[in-house]
This record gives structure tokens, C-alpha cells and sequence, in this order.
């Protein structure tokens, strides 16, 4: 088995031998072509494959070998340093491009260490190929022979790490920012890179490198950058790396795992399942949270001893006021308890304070902090540069990803209702009547900016009520004559049923009548619908109350009457096994469709009107 090994490895040296004397031949080769004769040869990876098409196209003769035949090592080190002169790629350019480790690990050995700091017409050393690849074996070959060249920028100023995070190789970024000399990284002596590397080291979510920039240099936090803006305004635009925003989708089952997300790996082991159950994403997930509170939290350490213009200039107040618009409640709320005098910065374009914005976006955990504040009246007071107060704000309709996020234009016009009506009740009763620039109270703005939203829910809502009235009026029909077609006949005398005491024969009465009183209910609500005035308190009550009531009787109706159905099936056949197994299956599907297509609207509508509502009475907080 030794010798097995030694021959093994024996083999793989001389692989790598060939790869490494194909390379450099395929090098000498391409330097000694022109552009033109360059670009015949450029996509072929072998010494001989080039050199036959070089034959082919110019009709030189073809020697018996490979030119190449290396007198020494210095010669070596002559060849594989060598620039192209279109290019002004070396060898290991190519080589670094391509991806080939081997090769690259190689020709590093046989590279004087200067040659390394070689940039080709883009710009790039070979480092900096090896980076857009995100090989960090490569990059370690070359900064262990040569650490100069991790300080080497390309084209774009920009270092081999602020590269690798743009890229996305977080490996790769995390090697070179640990070899990266600290005065390149420092904003003093280099602020384009500084900048570039903290944004994309949040952008990219590399938590360690974004943390310890922060920690290095604390002022970064404030910095504005032409291109890259400031680290708070990149923090507010990903609202994904928040708990507060990215969790809302997430339903029980979700919810639960979060919450117990380490308590759920320990106990689940198998690799498959956790990755099907998406636990090992959810774990991930509530780290990334915790880390960006942490890299927020460091940096709010500067902000509390800047002025108001200081907020303003460094971009603080724009980054709230998108926070606000994106829900981000951490970042509303660690902002602001760092610098209370945030709360009263507006938008310096529109006039808005923070939770007029908030009920612009609708967000409503935002705006439910207001309940926390001793200066709660003030604020609900200010008008904006059109002269709207926060109840004008409210009646203006915005589609935002909240109200796209709703079930129907008729729920969505009862989610505006509410917010009216919640706005309504933080504002003094003598805003309620105050006129804009426009001349319009919040009421008659209201009505202007939602008659489309209005009419699309009187229409869907007809439409439901139609489409749900037709099998009411049949279940109706089969029920009620259902009633008096008795299973089994009647006694002529009496005019009783003959299985009048038989069990499945009192199964069948109680289920019709049952069935008959639901869907005749079920029906007279979609009339109701039908024939309501549609005005617009209507649809925050009145329309999904009678919405819910119909879909609900409508469902027992058809329950009832699958239940009857059984039942007689059950007589006839005196409960035979399989009628009981079979009976039993085909029943359950028509149950089974109701249930997938209309159990989400009546849970929606339930869960909209009914529900707990989403404004919070939260305490104090400030």
C-alpha cells in the first residue's frame, strides 16, 4: 500500500510538472504573437493545439516538439514574468483568470516575487483575477510570496478585499482584510476604501469585517461618500437584515422556530430535515439579526453627542426617516434613545416628521410608538409643507408593500378605514376639520383618493357574493326536498317513517335540516352584499362581517349536506364496509376543495376584522 502511495503521488508530480511546462510554453508562445496573431490563438489551453493552429493559419512548419526547453531557472523566471504586449498579462494572469489552482501555485514558485505586482490592461495584478474567481487558496499562494500586493488597487481604486465583498466571496474578503495593512484601511489615509469597504461589508453581510471597522475607526459611522452614501443609510435601505421586517411573513410553525432556534437544532439532527424544514435558515437568520444590532449599537455610540446640524449633514435624519418607511423598528427606536433630538428632525423636502412618514408608508409598528411619548400631542399636531396634518396624511391612499400584502380591494379598503380611524384617535378633535394647501379636510381627501379603490371593492365584492350565491340557492333546493323523500318509506297509517329510530335514518334528518338553515343563511348574506348601499363605513364592518358570516354557513352547508348524503348511502346499503370506507373518502373531497380555495379569504376576513389589531398601545419608551 506504500508503494501503491508513493507511485500515486509520483504520478500527480509529473501531472502537474506537464501542466506547469504546458503553461509556460502556451505563455512564450502568445507573448511572441502580435495582436492580430493573439487573438487566432487566445481561447486555446494547449502549447501544441496553439502552435498547430498558428501552423494551419500561416503555414509554417510544425516541429517535432513543443518549443520550449528551458536551460535554467532563471530562464524559467524570465518566461512566466514576461507581459504580453497586448495584454500586458503574465502567465499567471491567465492562469489566475481561469481558475487553474495548480498551475497558478506553480508558476508562483517560479515567479520572482516583483513580477506578482504585474497588472494587466485592466488594472489588475494576478491577485486581483484570483479574487473575481474567489479561489482564496490562489490569493494565499501569492500574499505569502509577495504581501505587498494585497495594497495594490485596480482600476476602480478600489482594494483586492472591498473587491472580493462586491463580488460576494466572504471567504476570500475575510483573508485579505486579515492580511490588509491597517493605514490602508484607514479613512485618514485612504477614505474612497474605508468607505467602500464598511458599505459593502454590510451590504454583503459580513458582520466580523463590518464590526471590526467600526470598532477601528468609531467616526466611520458618520462618514458620506459620493458613491456609497452613509453606513445609517445603507443599515436603513435593508430592512431583510432587521427581525421587525423580515419576520413578518413567517406563520406559526416559523415564529416558533425563531424563537427557539438553538433549542430546535440541538434536538433535530438529521441534516435533511432541518434544511426541509429551512431551521438551519432560520438560525442563520436570527444570528445576522443579532449582528446587526450589534454593528448598529457601535455605531449609535457616535451619534449622541452630535447637534442637529451634525444629524443632518452626516445623513442620520435621512437614514431614519427610511427606517420609518421600512418599518425597521430597531433602528427607529436605538436611533432615537441615542439622540432624543432625532425625534424632532423632519424631512427637510417634504415637511414630515418620522411618524407622519411612518402612516404615509403605513407602517404601523412605527407608528404605534407614538402612544409612548409624553410629547405624543405635539407631534400628532405638525403639518407638513403642504399644509397636511398627520390625518390628511392618512387619507391619502400610497400603495405600499403593506397594503399590496392584503387579500382584495375590499379588505384593503377596510386596512385605509382603519388607519383613518387610528390616526383619528391620536389627533385633537380640531384638526379633524383643518383644510390643506388644497382646501380639503382629511375626510374629503380621504374620499377623493380612494373612489378607485372604492369601486374595485364594491365590484369584487359583488363579484364573490354572485359567485358564492348560485350553490347556496342549490344546497337550498336539494335540502328542502331532500326533507320529504324519506329513506325507507313511510308507515300508510301513521305517515311516520318506517326507521324512524334508526340511527344513521336521524343522522340524515338532523344533517339536512342542518344544511337547509345554513345555506339559506349563507344565501340571504350575499344578498345582503348585493343589496347594500356600499358606502364607505360600510366596508369596515358591515361588508366583511357579512362576507365572513356567508363563506362560513356556506362551507357548513356543504359539510352538512355530504354528511346527509353518507347518511343515506349508509341505509341503502346497510353499512356495508366498504359503502362506509368509500362513502367516507368521497365525501371528504368536496370539503377538502372548499377548504383550499376559500378557507384563506374567510381566515383573512376574520383575522382583518376581528382579529387583534395592528396598532399596539405601547408604554412608555422615551
Amino acid at each position: 500500500m506504500e508503494a501503491n502511495g508513493e507511485h500515486s503521488d509520483g504520478e500527480q508530480s509529473v501531472e502537474a510538472n506537464d501542466e506547469v511546462k504546458n503553461a509556460t510554453a502556451l505563455h512564450a508562445i502568445r507573448i511572441s504573437c502580435g495582436s492580430d496573431t493573439f487573438s487566432v490563438i487566445k481561447d486555446i489551453d494547449s502549447a501544441i493545439g496553439a502552435w498547430k493552429t498558428l501552423k494551419e493559419k500561416y503555414c509554417s512548419p510544425l516541429p517535432k516538439e513543443v518549443p520550449y526547453n528551458p536551460k535554467s531557472s532563471q530562464e524559467d523566471e524570465e518566461i512566466v514574468g514576461t507581459k504580453h504586449p497586448g495584454t500586458q498579462e503574465t502567465g499567471l494572469h491567465v492562469a489566475a483568470t481561469a481558475g487553474n489552482e495548480n498551475i497558478v501555485k506553480e508558476l508562483v514558485k517560479l515567479m520572482p516575487k516583483e513580477k506578482l505586482e504585474i497588472k494587466g490592461t485592466d488594472e489588475l495584478t494576478a491577485l486581483g483575477e484570483a479574487v473575481l474567481t474567489g479561489n482564496t487558496n490562489m490569493a494565499i499562494c501569492m500574499i505569502e510570496k509577495n504581501k505587498k500586493i494585497v495594497s495594490i488597487a485596480g482600476s476602480d481604486k478600489l482594494l483586492p478585499v472591498v473587491d472580493a465583498l462586491s463580488f460576494g466571496h466572504k471567504d476570500m474578503a475575510d483573508y485579505l482584510y486579515s492580511k490588509t495593512p491597517e493605514q490602508n484601511l484607514s479613512p485618514e489615509n485612504d477614505f474612497n476604501n474605508a468607505a467602500a469597504l464598511l458599505y459593502w461589508s454590510i451590504d454583503a453581510k459580513d458582520y466580523d469585517i463590518a464590526l471590526d471597522m467600526l470598532k477601528r475607526f468609531p467616526r466611520l459611522a458618520i462618514t458620506v461618500h459620493e458613491d456609497y452614501g452613509s453606513p445609517f443609510c445603507t443599515l436603513a435601505e435593508n430592512p431583510a437584515m432587521f427581525r421587525s421586517t423580515s419576520t413578518r411573513g413567517f406563520n406559526f410553525w416559523q415564529r416558533w422556530l425563531y424563537n427557539n432556534s438553538q433549542t430546535s437544532r440541538k434536538n433535530i439532527c438529521c441534516t435533511g430535515l432541518r434544511k426541509w424544514l429551512r431551521i438551519e435558515h432560520i438560525h442563520e437568520m436570527k444570528i445576522g439579526h443579532a449582528r446587526t444590532k450589534e454593528i448598529l449599537r457601535q455605531m449609535c455610540k457616535v451619534i449622541k453627542t452630535l447637534d442637529d446640524h451634525e444629524l443632518e449633514e452626516y445623513l442620520v435624519v435621512d437614514a431614519l426617516h427610511k427606517a420609518a418607511a421600512n418599518g425597521i423598528i430597531e433602528f427607529f427606536v436605538t436611533l432615537i434613545t441615542a439622540n432624543p433630538e432625532l425625534l424632532w428632525l423632519i424631512d427637510k423636502n417634504t415637511g414630515k416628521n418620522l411618524f407622519m412618514v411612518a402612516v404615509e408608508h403605513r407602517q404601523p409598528k412605527i407608528f404605534s410608538l407614538i402612544h409612548g411619548l409624553k410629547s405624543k400631542q405635539a407631534i400628532a399636531a405638525w403639518t407638513d409643507s403642504s399644509k397636511n396634518n398627520m390625518l390628511h396624511i392618512a387619507g391619502l391612499l400610497k400603495h405600499s408593500s403593506q397594503l399590496s400584502s392584503i387579500a382584495g380591494p375590499a379588505l384593503q379598503m377596510q386596512r385605509e378605514l382603519q388607519w383613518f380611524e387610528e390616526v383619528k384617535k391620536v389627533i385633537s378633535p380640531s384638526l379633524k376639520e383643518v383644510r390643506n394647501a388644497d382646501d380639503k379636510t382629511p375626510q374629503e381627501l380621504f374620499t377623493k383618493s380612494h373612489e378607485d379603490l372604492k369601486e374595485k371593492g364594491e365590484k369584487w365584492m359583488k363579484d364573490t357574493a354572485q359567485s358564492c350565491t348560485v350553490p347556496a340557492a342549490l344546497i337550498v333546493t336539494i335540502m328542502f326536498v331532500a326533507a320529504f323523500t324519506v329513506p325507507g318509506g313511510l308507515i300508510q297509517n301513521t305517515g311516520r317513517p318506517l326507521l324512524l329510530r334508526d340511527k344513521f335514518f336521524r343522522l340524515f334528518i338532523i344533517s339536512d335540516a342542518v344544511s337547509l338553515f345554513s345555506s339559506a343563511i349563507s344565501m340571504i348574506m350575499f344578498l345582503g352584499i348585493l343589496s347594500s348601499p356600499y358606502r364607505e363605513a360600510d366596508f369596515l364592518w358591515s361588508l366583511p362581517t357579512k362576507l365572513m358570516i356567508g363563506l362560513f354557513t356556506l362551507f357548513l352547508s356543504i359539510v352538512a349536506m355530504m354528511i346527509c348524503f353518507s347518511a343515506v348511502l349508509l341505509i341503502l346499503f346497510d353499512r356495508e364496509s366498504w359503502v362506509i370506507f368509500s362513502t367516507i373518502l368521497s365525501s371528504t373531497l368536496p370539503i377538502t376543495l372548499y377548504l383550499i380555495i376559500q378557507f384563506g379569504l374567510l381566515f383573512e376576513t376574520f383575522k382583518s376584522t376581528y382579529g387583534s389589531s395592528i396598532f399596539e398601545k405601547r408604554s412608555r419608551w422615551l
